[in-house]
């Protein structure tokens, strides 16, 4: 069983998109008080290490991306595991006093579980 974490190949495909560097990223996270630099962004998009579930928020936020985007995976990957890893992510926004985003992921997730669970029950 894979660990949900952040896809890096979607991570390095979604900078690219933005046309920024592992700098650019790494400094816009530190401006929401986070550590990073080149070298963790580079980690993280070659799946040597994932970051922390509090950095998720700001590192989309830094791409200009939803949270959930940097969970996709290739088709055959273990959604409700993401599912999961997202829930999980919504809760460190409450911890962070951040309700209302907190309130829209979670959101999010229960669309992304109907679609997973539709298409479970037409393979059925």
């Amino acid at each position: 069983m894979r660990t949900a974490c952040v896809n890096p190949g979607r991570l390095l495909e979604l900078r690219t998109a933005a046309k920024l560097t592992q700098a650019d990223v790494a400094y816009r996270i530190r401006q929401h008080g986070h550590k990073a630099n080149e070298r963790s962004i580079r980690r993280w998009e070659s799946g040597q290490h994932a970051p922390h579930a509090n950095v998720v928020p700001s590192l989309a936020e830094a791409l200009g991306v939803s949270i959930e985007s940097l969970y996709a995976q290739e088709d055959g990957a273990d959604e409700e595991e993401d599912e999961m890893h997202l829930r999980r992510v919504a809760h460190v926004l409450i911890d962070k006093g951040e309700h209302q985003m907190a309130i829209d992921l979670l959101g999010r997730v229960k669309v992304m579980e109907a679609r997973r669970r539709s298409r479970e029950d037409v393979r059925a």
